[in-house]
């Protein structure tokens, strides 16, 4: 299935540059937007509902993950 998937995105390239910068977007800056998006929404919830374990919870568990997973990488 990767593979399928690289070939048909690989197939795409530098065919349009409207196309290129949307896949490289994707790619890279909307992980990053959708990390900062769901940051926000915790720490929102956190000060709408009075709990800020919650929002510790929910920013810590990832980073902890991560760095583990980049620990054993």
């Amino acid at each position: 299935m990767n593979e399928s998937l690289f070939t048909v995105f690989y197939a795409l390239a530098h065919r349009s540059p409207t196309l290129d910068w949307g896949i490289i977007f994707f790619a890279v800056w909307w992980p990053w937007l959708v990390g900062l998006a769901a940051i926000v929404a915790a720490i929102a919830l956190a000060v709408r509902d009075r709990l800020p374990h919650r929002a510790v919870f929910i920013i810590f568990v990832p980073m902890v993950a991560w760095f583990i997973a980049h620990l054993f990488k």
